[in-house]
Formats: C-alpha cells, sequence, structure tokens
C-alpha cells in the first residue's frame, strides 16, 4: 500500500513539473512550458543594399510572396535605404513593408567609422548620446513614413554596442532582433538593459543563404525540423531566421564590395554587385517559396513579428507582488552568486533583485515588522563606470544600512540605472557586495534572528557577467584589419547587471 502511494505522489510531481507548478528560484533560465507547446517563428530581414537597385526588387517581391500566404515578417530598413526609396517614388515598395512590421537598422550601415568603431572610444552617456545625435534621423523617417516607432533595431554586421541601448528607452524600441556573440542567454530570448532580445539565438537560429540548390533547401528543412521537435518537447519556443533581400538577387556582397577593412569607396566610385542569372533568380524564389509552406505544414507554428515577441515575453516580474517565502528564497540565493533568478515564474535581473530586498527593507525598517510583499523597480542600465572595490573588513550600523537603502531605492526611481558605488557609513562598498549584504540580513529578519549591532559587508561574486562574449564577436568583413573593442566587452559586462531570460507566457488551452 505505501509503495503504491509513493508511486501516485511521484506521478503527481512529475506532471506537476511538467507544468511549471513549482518553479523556484535559479540563477539558469528557467522555460514556462505553454500548454499548447507552440513553436513561434520570427522571420526576419535585413533591408540594406543602397548600391544594387534590383534589390529593391527583391524586397518588394518577398514582402509581396509572403502577404500572399498571410505571413507578417520584420525587415529592418537602412535608413538611407529608406530615403533613397523616397526620392525613387517606390511607394508599391513602401506600401508591400507597411503591411510587415519594420525595423531600423541604422542609417548608411556599413560607412566608417561603423557603430562599434566610434563608439569603442567614448564613454557610457557620451557615447549613448553620440549614437542618438548619428541614427536619430533614421528613426524620425520611419516614423514619418510608416506612422509607427521601429518595431525593432538590429546592429549592422557586427556593429554591437551597448551605449546604443540608451537611444532605443528613448526612442521607444523594446525589441533587439538580430544575431551575434556579444551577449546571450542559453540560445533563448533575454532581456537585457531593457530590450527584449531575439539575439545569439545559435541552436534556434537557421541562416537563409538563397540558393537554386534543393540540397541547401533540404537542410534548411531538416535544422528546422530539428528545431521545431526540440522545442514542442520542451514547452514551445521560438526559432529566429532570416536573411537579406539583396542575396536573392546578387552574386556578391554590396558592403564587402565597397567597404571591407575599414576603407569607405566614394558613391561616384562604387563598384555595383553582379547580379545571378534571372533563371536562377527563380529557383531561388521558388526555394523561399517552398520553405515557407514546409514551415507552415507543421501543426502549432505560428509565424510572429518583433512587435508581437512582447506579449509573448511579457515581463511578468514587473507589477508582481513577490510573497515571503520568495523573498527569502531570493535573499538566500543572491548569497551564493550575483546573477538573475527565476522565481515561481517571474524572472529577475541582479539590479531588480537588488531594488526588491533595498525597497523591502526600507518597508521593514518603518513599518517595525515583516512586510508582506514587495515590487522590484525598473531599472534599465548598469553602472556607467567600473564599480568601487568596498574597503576590507567594513561593516555598517544598521541605520547606515537602511539610509543606503533609501538613498538607493530614490536612485533607482529617479535614473533607472544601477549606481556604481553605494556610499553608506562614510565609505563606498561596491553594488554586489552591497546585494550580497542585503541577502543575509533580509534572511536574518525573515527569520526573526537578531540583526548584529554591526553589520559585516559580504563579499558578492559577481558571475552573471559570463554571459557576455568575449571571443568571436568582431568578425565583420567591413571592420577594419584585426579589429578588437574590449572596451565595449568591459561596459556590456556592467549592462549584465540588467540581464534576466525571456520567460515564455502561459498560452490558453484552445
Amino acid at each position: 500500500m505505501a509503495r503504491r502511494v509513493f508511486v501516485i505522489v511521484a506521478v503527481v510531481v512529475v506532471a506537476l513539473l511538467a507544468r511549471g507548478v513549482f518553479i523556484g528560484v535559479s540563477s539558469s533560465p528557467v522555460a514556462i512550458s505553454s500548454q499548447n507547446g507552440k513553436v513561434y517563428v520570427v522571420l526576419w530581414f535585413d533591408y540594406e543594399d543602397y548600391i544594387q537597385p534590383r534589390s529593391d526588387d527583391a524586397a518588394l517581391r518577398i514582402a509581396e510572396l509572403l502577404s500572399d500566404y498571410g505571413i507578417r515578417a520584420t525587415f529592418k530598413i537602412v535608413g538611407k535605404k529608406l530615403d533613397d526609396l523616397l526620392h525613387a517614388g517606390r511607394k508599391d515598395i513602401i506600401d508591400a513593408l507597411s503591411r510587415h512590421s519594420v525595423g531600423y537598422h541604422s542609417y548608411d550601415h556599413s560607412v566608417h567609422p561603423t557603430i562599434a568603431e566610434y563608439l569603442k572610444r567614448m564613454g557610457w552617456s557620451s557615447g549613448g548620446e553620440e549614437f542618438e545625435r548619428r541614427e536619430s534621423g533614421g528613426v524620425d523617417l520611419i516614423k514619418e513614413v510608416f506612422g509607427i516607432t521601429p518595431s525593432c533595431y538590429g546592429q549592422p554586421g557586427s556593429a554591437w554596442a551597448p551605449q546604443t541601448y540608451i537611444a532605443f528607452n528613448r526612442w521607444g524600441i523594446r525589441v533587439y532582433l538580430d544575431e551575434g556573440n556579444h551577449v546571450g542567454v542559453d540560445n533563448q530570448p533575454f532581456w537585457y538593459c531593457g530590450l527584449l532580445h531575439i539575439y545569439k539565438m545559435r541552436s534556434n537560429l537557421i541562416r537563409i543563404y538563397p540558393s537554386p540548390d534543393k540540397d541547401e533547401l533540404q537542410k534548411d528543412k531538416e535544422r528546422f525540423t530539428r528545431i521545431y521537435n526540440r522545442l514542442r518537447k520542451s514547452g514551445g519556443g521560438v526559432v529566429s531566421t532570416y536573411s537579406h533581400p539583396c542575396e536573392f538577387v546578387c552574386r556578391d556582397s554590396w558592403d564587402k564590395l565597397n567597404y571591407r577593412d575599414g576603407k569607405n569607396t566614394d558613391p561616384d566610385q562604387w563598384v555595383i554587385p553582379r547580379l545571378r542569372p534571372q533563371r536562377e533568380i527563380e529557383e531561388i524564389f521558388h526555394n523561399f517559396a517552398e520553405y515557407v509552406e514546409f514551415i507552415r505544414s507543421h501543426q502549432d507554428v505560428e509565424f510572429i513579428t518583433a512587435d508581437e515577441l512582447l506579449a509573448l515575453y511579457r515581463d511578468t516580474a514587473r507589477g508582481k507582488a513577490f510573497t515571503l517565502p520568495e523573498i527569502r528564497q531570493l535573499a538566500r540565493a543572491v548569497q551564493g552568486g550575483i546573477s538573475f533568478q527565476v522565481v515561481n515564474g517571474a524572472s529577475l535581473s541582479p539590479a531588480e533583485s537588488l531594488s526588491l530586498l533595498a525597497s523591502w527593507l526600507v518597508d521593514y525598517a518603518d513599518e517595525g515588522e515583516l512586510p508582506t510583499e514587495a515590487k522590484i523597480m525598473e531599472v534599465y542600465f548598469g553602472p556607467a563606470v567600473k564599480p568601487v572595490t568596498t574597503p576590507p573588513d567594513a561593516t555598517l550600523l544598521w541605520e547606515e544600512l537602511i539610509n543606503a537603502c533609501r538613498w538607493l531605492v530614490d536612485y533607482f526611481q529617479a535614473a533607472h540605472q544601477l549606481p556604481y558605488r553605494i556610499e553608506a557609513g562614510g565609505m563606498d562598498i561596491a553594488p554586489e557586495d552591497f546585494l550580497a549584504t542585503l541577502g543575509r540580513v533580509t534572511e536574518l529578519a525573515l527569520a526573526e534572528e537578531e540583526i548584529p549591532a554591526r553589520i559585516a559587508i559580504s563579499r558578492g561574486n559577481f558571475v552573471v557577467s559570463r554571459y557576455v562574449g568575449e571571443t568571436g564577436l568582431w568578425g565583420w568583413s567591413v571592420f577594419p584589419e584585426n579589429f578588437d573593442a574590449p572596451e565595449l566587452v568591459e561596459l556590456a559586462k556592467l549592462q549584465s547587471w540588467t540581464l534576466k531570460p525571456a520567460l515564455l507566457a502561459e498560452q490558453e488551452m484552445p
């Protein structure tokens, strides 16, 4: 009898785990299983070539083909390309694109200095201002022509830089859609600097290289099938698949011909990319249509655009009232390492964890009893410069700790950014050490144990920065030879205070 009861309980527990009921605190991404295990396909195109006019016809044909299928894709357009379309009177292309999701892909793409080239020499705030100055015209042009804020942004080539996020938040761009190795969380969507990212997807990525070869088409089909089967078994997820309209009709890369190795070619000397034979172009479009049809043939597949991703991966931590057991789990977790956490289906960045514990302790000090809940504050950015080093053997009085928490809460509300130092008791404390200390103090308070008269500052182990890449970041032929940008990597690591996995929202049963 006891054996039967054990087996029944075990089966129930396994079933609940599969439904995501017992999700606790974790420093690794935890996907919330959608009940129907849907697979969402983000099909996107970088529309960038402003040298070969036939690329425009390719973009038009792709947009119309997908519209005929009832599919909306995401077209990230270069500002100069859009400007050229207006001057050429290509209203047909603009109308075709307007039936899809339109994102931004920089103003002039490959012209030197590219975004990463000029931002590597600049700091956090100055770099953000410079990027906004150079790129706001392209964003405004999209707003004027299409009547929308761009649905997303993606960098040209691998010219990624962290300072750009200052401008995205000001412009209201909420999605980063591209591919690269700069930052990522286990090949899944994630939040970083306030934006939802489909980036560094790797095992969930299909890069379409337009080809008349049926063998290449078959490889893309097989890759999609592998991803589809894996995601279905794990409860659903996103496939990122992309290409460039110019590749459908051109043999050569327009920017490699004219901007390779850090050199600019004057427009009157541009080398025009060679065109494919028309028969080959027709075979390429036929294969692309077959690839789209193949994806559509799968059960529970849905094409989704950049702007629609925000509902699919809505941030459930915002506005959530975290309970005392959840706060206790979180307080314990941050003492073991400063990283993102997943608490009962809500994902928190390290900065959000700090905001939650600081505000809870302020309420605890003010009320004289345990607050029953706490909420995070919106923190979009990490420190602007490298944090200070906490003095050895630092200690704080209770009142000094609480005053520092009050200051920090006010700072978060005003700046939505993590400071590089937290002043308390006449000394500067590193934010990772302050978070680890708050975790220990919160755990003592919740256990109703006596808090020491002098509180020793714990040492926080800032491990979340490991999700920022250090190698294989700048492999773009347009960059100057041996281009490297360690300054951008260091800034990116500081911004990993805002990193957390994006969790797939629970789907309603049909």
